[in-house]
C-alpha cells in the first residue's frame, strides 16, 4: 500500500514536471522576435533630391558638321556630348553645333551667329526646331550694307543655309527623326512665337518671293563625303585653282610642302585636266581610307592623253577626307 503511494506520488511528481517543461518549450517557441534587432538603414547611401537629377547626364558621340574654310560644303566632326537628363538630345546637339568646331579643327569654322539659341519639339518624323532672332542678324565680319553687296549677300545666304544643313544632317544622322522645320521666332526672347520664314532667306534662286520654307531633308550633296572630296579635288585641277586644291592635301604623312612651293610646282605643270568621271568608290573597313576610280583626260597644245581606272585614294585625316601629297604627283604625272 504505501508502495502504490510512493508511486502514485512519484508519477504525480514526473506529470508535473512534463507539464512544466512542455509549457516552458511552448513558451519559448512562441516568444517574439522583437529581441531580434531590425536592420538599420545603409549609411553608404545619402538620400538624393530631386534637384540631383538635373546634374546627370549620358555621354553620347555624335556627328557634327561644320563649314569647311573656303568651301561651300560641310565637313563632319565626331564628337562625345554630354546630355542632362534633363535636356533633350536634339537640343543639346543643335547648341554644340551653334557653338562651333573644336579648336584643335582649323579646317573647320563655324556658320552662325554668337547668341543664338535654341528649342525643340517633335511631331512624328519631322523635328521643328525653333531658333531665336540672333540667327538673322547681320554676322559680326559683315558690313553693314551687306545686302546691296552682290559678294557679301551671297556670303551670308550660304552661311545661313550651310547651318540649316548642318542641323538637318546631324539630327537626321544621330535621331529617329527624318526631317527638320526650322522657326525663327520673332524676337530673341523664347517666349515669344516661332515662324516661318521665306526661302529667299537662304538662297537668291526663288522664283516666288513669298514662298516659305517647310521641312527639310538629309542633304548629301552638301557634304565633303569622300566622293564630293575626289570630286572637289579634280574640279579645282580642272579650274586650276591650286589654291583650293592645296586646301584637300593631306598633312599626316610629313612630305607636304608649303602652300607658296605647292603653288609654283603645280603652275608650271603644262596643261589642265579637261574631263573626268569618277566611281562611287568605297571605304576600307576601319573608315580610314577610301579607294575611287577615276577616268581623266588631260589637255594641251600638242593633244589630249586620256588616264583610265586610275585608282585615286584620299585618307582621313582629323574627320577630313584628303588626298596624300605623293598620291596626288603621282596622278598628276601619270597625266603627262
Amino acid at each position: 500500500m504505501q508502495n502504490r503511494r510512493v508511486w502514485t506520488v512519484w508519477a504525480a511528481l514526473l506529470a508535473a514536471l512534463l507539464c512544466v517543461g512542455l509549457l516552458g518549450g511552448c513558451a519559448q517557441e512562441a516568444a517574439p522576435s522583437a529581441a531580434t534587432p531590425s536592420p538599420e538603414p545603409a549609411q553608404d547611401q545619402p538620400e538624393i533630391s530631386p534637384a540631383a537629377g538635373s546634374a546627370m547626364a549620358e555621354q553620347r558621340t555624335v556627328p557634327l558638321y561644320f563649314r569647311m574654310q573656303g568651301e561651300a560644303l560641310l565637313a563632319r566632326e565626331t564628337r562625345t556630348l554630354r546630355i542632362p537628363y534633363d535636356k533633350q538630345p536634339e537640343a543639346v546637339i543643335i547648341e554644340a553645333l551653334i557653338d562651333g568646331p573644336s579648336a584643335s579643327l582649323l579646317d573647320l569654322v563655324g556658320v552662325f551667329n554668337a547668341g543664338t539659341r535654341v528649342s525643340v519639339s517633335a511631331s512624328g518624323s519631322t523635328l521643328t526646331v525653333i531658333l531665336s532672332r540672333s540667327f538673322l542678324d547681320t554676322p559680326s565680319d559683315a558690313p553693314a550694307n551687306w545686302e546691296s553687296d552682290a559678294a557679301w549677300r551671297a556670303e551670308v545666304l550660304l552661311r545661313r543655309r550651310l547651318a540649316l544643313l548642318s542641323i538637318v544632317n546631324a539630327i537626321t544622322e544621330s535621331t529617329q527623326y527624318t526631317a527638320v522645320q526650322l522657326l525663327v521666332r520673332e524676337t530673341n526672347d523664347l517666349e515669344s512665337a516661332g515662324v516661318r520664314v521665306p526661302l529667299s532667306t537662304f538662297t537668291e534662286e526663288v522664283d516666288d518671293e513669298t514662298a516659305l520654307l517647310g521641312p527639310v531633308t538629309r542633304d548629301e550633296a552638301s557634304l565633303l563625303t569622300h566622293h564630293n572630296t575626289a570630286q572637289a579635288i579634280l574640279e579645282s585641277w580642272r579650274a586650276r585653282d591650286f589654291e583650293r586644291m592645296y586646301r584637300f592635301v593631306a598633312q599626316m604623312d610629313g612630305d607636304r610642302p608649303a602652300e607658296s612651293e605647292f603653288l609654283l610646282l603645280l603652275a608650271a605643270m603644262p596643261g589642265s585636266l579637261s574631263e573626268y568621271s569618277l566611281s562611287p568608290g568605297s571605304v576600307s573597313a576601319d573608315g580610314q581610307t577610301t579607294i575611287l576610280t577615276a577616268d581623266i583626260t588631260r589637255s594641251d597644245e600638242g593633244g589630249q592623253w586620256r588616264l583610265e581606272n586610275y585608282p585615286l585614294c584620299l585618307t582621313l585625316e582629323n574627320g577630313l577626307w584628303k588626298i596624300p601629297y605623293a598620291t596626288l604627283l603621282r596622278m598628276l604625272e601619270a597625266t603627262q
